[in-house]
């Protein structure tokens, strides 16, 4: 229900419909998902499906469902995800959509989701906000909240891996104080355990939009654009039975929100561009017979 209706587009998420007359106590039926495993990017090509903008689809869906409504699907693995055709397949949809075959996702096995408390919703938020403005010092101040002084170090480096080859990743890494796998585990072992589970949901969710081609622009783009939709709700105020804290204090400025409202209208905008500028020139290409893959 809830996804359908938020998910209305061509591109959508979906669930399986539930055959109630077919269900009981013990078991519930569904029905039958035919469609390609999401990170099988073999069958997606195949199909004429880009695996990319599976990835986008998948992360707005996870972005959503984790700063605005703080009810997360929370076993995200290939296996529980599959990518089904839907809509005429043609240029039209390519040059609309970046994809020749329409789609939409599919979330198999609803038996384990993670319900996060508000305030907590709040401050991830928060933090990815502080990321995707580049405000260092907010977001550490944010993850310290979330996980302690550790968490202040590592959260920022692990959320966005911004570097960009893996030397550079290492040696931010280093700077952060992440030697080893040790002290991230270290870290999942005294922070909340709801923070823990948001951090696994994440990177799995990371991981597979990552092999399907997604960058962590896109990651940014889309975790930014959801985390504010997500503050909105608060105001700038806190949650209630507790304090405000500093960074309550710093969301409530005017001028901090409209310094994140108009980068997203920036990178909107030159996201929206240059696609319209690739996508024209690939399909000029292809009507006058060049020899162009579209996906």
């Amino acid at each position: 229900g809830s996804f359908s209706s938020s998910n209305s587009s061509r591109c959508g998420v979906t669930v399986p419909m539930a055959h109630v007359a077919l269900c009981t106590s013990k078991v519930l039926t569904m029905e039958w998902i035919d469609g390609h495993k999401v990170n099988d990017t073999e069958s997606l090509r195949a199909a004429r499906i880009t695996p990319s903008a599976v990835g986008r689809v998948m992360d707005e869906a996870f972005a959503e469902m984790t700063f605005v409504h703080g009810y997360i699907h929370a076993d995200p693995h290939p296996g529980n995800i599959m990518v089904r055709t839907k809509g005429r397949r043609g240029f039209l949809s390519w040059l609309l959509r970046g994809t020749w075959q329409p789609f939409e996702v599919v979330l198999l096995d609803h038996g384990s989701y993670l319900s996060i408390p508000e305030r907590l919703r709040k401050q991830y938020c928060q933090l990815w906000c502080s990321l995707f403005v580049g405000d260092s010092a907010g977001a550490a101040s944010v993850a310290i909240d979330l996980g302690g002084q550790r968490a202040g170090q590592i959260l920022p480096v692990i959320l966005t891996q911004r570097g960009r080859n893996k030397e550079e990743q290492k040696e931010m890494q280093r700077a952060a104080g992440v030697s080893s796998f040790g002290d991230i585990t270290q870290l999942l072992a005294t922070a909340p355990r709801d923070v823990v589970e948001l951090l696994r949901i994440a990177a799995v969710v990371r991981n597979v939009t990552a092999s399907l081609g997604c960058s962590l622009a896109d990651r940014l783009r889309i975790n930014g654009t959801w985390a504010f939709k997500g503050l909105m709700g608060f105001a700038g105020k806190g949650v209630e039975g507790e304090g405000t804290t500093e960074s309550d204090k710093r969301f409530s400025q005017l001028g901090y929100r409209l310094s994140i409202q108009s980068r997203l209208l920036v990178i909107r905008g030159y996201i929206a561009l240059n696609t319209v500028v690739n996508r024209t020139l690939l399909g000029t290409m292809y009507v006058f017979g060049q020899p162009v893959v579209l996906y």
